[in-house]
């Protein structure tokens, strides 16, 4: 049972790892599809990374909280965050975000396994968040009016 639902949870990882920016990155007509498919590989890995914790409580209990804490940011980015105002989007994009940095961090820790791939992908991912969705909205059809 045990490597069947590793298996999972590393295809269901690599799969949020891919669509997180496809997600982020697409067209409006693509990206409710992208995102929710995204949603949905965040909460397999949560699921299966609880699951896997489970097996071995004592030592890894506290991935527990590691999961559920990324899954809890993924949802209030979808669905808690509202994305009408500046704020609103702003607080999405932290979100969103912070729930992809935290599936990087866990690849990272797992296959590199040193200090720095804790701190690395927060390092990386928190100014590109903020680059993101400070860059402000894209010309509107009026400002996009050749001059002379």
């Amino acid at each position: 049972m045990r490597d069947f639902v590793l298996a999972v949870h590393v295809t269901a990882g690599a799969a949020a790892l891919l669509l997180g920016p496809l997600a982020l990155l697409s067209r409006k007509r693509r990206q409710r599809h992208l995102a929710l498919s995204y949603q949905v590989a965040v909460a397999v890995v949560t699921a299966t990374a609880v699951v896997l914790a489970s097996l071995a409580l004592d030592e890894f209990w506290w991935l527990i909280l590691l999961a559920v804490g990324t899954e809890l940011l993924a949802l209030g980015g979808r669905y808690v965050a509202p994305a009408r105002s500046q704020a609103g989007l702003a607080l999405r994009a932290h979100m969103l975000g912070g729930s992809y940095i935290a599936l990087v961090t866990a690849l990272l820790v797992v296959s590199w396994g040193a200090p720095l791939s804790w701190i690395l992908p927060g390092l990386v991912g928190v100014p590109a968040i903020v680059a993101y969705h400070s860059r402000g909205p894209g010309p509107t059809r009026s400002d996009a009016r050749p001059t002379a």
